[in-house]
């Protein structure tokens, strides 16, 4: 999955077990000063799916799974629980299928599993899950709902039966999040709630900004809001075109002068603009220069990247895929593990330095004639999530297959990851795993019968 930096996505990893180009996004916007309206934005790309002949007709059919369950219930106890299903003509592999759901929901913490499948293809998976939160109007202050970041946006015709209308605009979503020299223009919607409330100012300071990875700011722009408004619809377009390549960040903000009090939303997006060179001479230019990725050739840093892909959201992967040149690879890298960088100490990445132990123990201990360690099956497993605390080893029951279990404890309060020797080579199969995201299958042992 692109990915797609949800504002309140916690701890959001891709581990599908066949990815093909499936993007999700979300947005909350108030209804009440108890309830919100969740939206879900997903786009199907036709690149990479199965096609069906239908009467002389190539059909993509595909499929998305929402579940939606109240923070402290059973884990099948769901508000929410439904496949909604699609098919459509296609001429074009470079066409896609967008869509959206909406929802109403009460305030309250809430966990949000979506699983993109190919209906042609069994394995082609694409799954993430996420906690938010409904916070509901604010009925004594100013507020800002999520950003929604878009491909086109504009007036709607008053007879318009788009399922992307939102009030007077259409908004087509851009689910990737990524713009440049694709798409140059920064399209965004949001809304400002209770304009004339909480304040004594007869206007409120609205600001928007961009900043680049570096924290550096690449745009601003402030106007007044008059607090005699009560709620509006705020949507804008900036041209990213000159923008580098890189990781940036938009952020609105209402403020009143002389006070303190202010209220902000801030979202994640990409921009790709590969003929565009970064002239600017920064601390991370000399990090990036003595790290390991500054020798790299060409195939080393591609290798580099390949065996992070399990770990890797889905708007990384898709960046990855435009990048030409050897400085924008190199430097994408660095950032990648920047990213992910949990340790005080700027001179030594030890989360980057543990997943490439794992990768490296992996290639020894999981390789196959046709592949290296790290690419089978268990090397995946063994890539994302390190040591089992118990493997159960069983390579002679009577009419099974070889098979093993892999017990983690720690993991989702315990799940297990069941591999099979389906098709000999020494290579093992994921058959059936606890983990949400992943194969589940609790008919799994009829699979290995010989």
């Amino acid at each position: 999955m692109r990915i797609i930096l949800f504002l309140f996505l916690i701890n959001c990893s891709i581990q599908a077990q066949s990815i093909f180009n499936v993007d999700f996004d979300v947005a909350r916007f108030d209804m009440s000063d108890s309830t919100s309206r969740l939206e879900i934005y997903y786009s199907f790309y036709h690149e990479g799916m199965t096609t069906q002949v239908v009467k002389n007709d190539s059909i993509i059919r595909g499929a998305i799974l929402v579940k939606i369950k109240a923070e402290g219930q059973e884990k099948d106890q769901y508000l929410v629980n439904k496949i909604y299903n699609f098919s459509s003509k296609t001429n074009s592999k470079n066409r896609a299928t967008l869509g959206i759901l909406k929802y109403v929901l009460l305030e309250g913490s809430y966990l949000c599993e979506l699983k993109g499948s190919d209906m042609n293809q069994e394995n082609s998976i694409d799954s993430v899950s996420f906690i938010f939160t409904i916070n509901g109007f604010k009925e004594d202050k100013y507020s800002i709902s999520d950003i929604q970041f878009a491909s086109s946006l504009k007036r709607s015709v008053p007879d318009s039966k788009s399922i992307f209308k939102k009030f007077n605009y259409e908004v087509i979503p851009n689910t990737s999040g990524i713009y440049g020299e694709h798409l140059p223009v920064l399209f965004f919607y949001s809304e400002l709630y209770n304009l004339n409330k909480g304040s004594v100012s007869p206007f409120l300071d609205l600001s928007y900004t961009i900043q680049n990875q570096n924290s550096e700011i690449v745009f601003s722009k402030a106007k007044k809001l008059n607090t005699k408004l009560t709620s509006i619809i705020f949507t804008e377009a900036i041209n990213v075109s000159k923008y580098v390549t890189g990781s940036y960040s938009l952020t609105i903000q209402i403020s009143e002068k002389n006070s303190n009090s202010l209220e902000k939303k801030i979202k994640r997006f990409t921009v790709v603009n590969p003929n565009i060179v970064d002239t600017a001479k920064t601390i991370t230019d000399k990090a990036v220069f003595s790290s390991e990725f500054a020798e790299m050739t060409m195939d080393e840093l591609n290798k580099a990247f390949n065996t992070v892909k399990y770990i890797s959201q889905k708007r990384e992967i898709d960046t990855w895929k435009l990048l030409k040149r050897k400085a924008e690879k190199r430097n994408f890298l660095y950032s990648f593990w920047k990213r992910r960088d949990k340790d005080s100490d700027p001179n030594i990445n030890k989360t980057k330095i543990e997943y490439y132990n794992r990768v490296d123990i992996a290639s020894k201990r999981f390789e196959t004639m046709q592949k290296e360690g790290w690419e089978t099956e268990r090397g995946r497993v063994y890539c994302i999530f390190g040591e089992p605390d118990e493997i159960e080893r069983y390579p002679n029951e009577n009419e099974l297959a070889p098979y093993e279990i892999w017990n983690y404890y720690d993991v989702e309060g315990g799940v297990i990851f069941v591999f099979g020797e389906l098709f000999g080579f020494t290579d093992m199969t994921l058959i059936h795993s606890s983990k949400n995201g992943e194969i589940f299958d609790p008919s799994w042992r009829a699979k290995l019968q010989r």
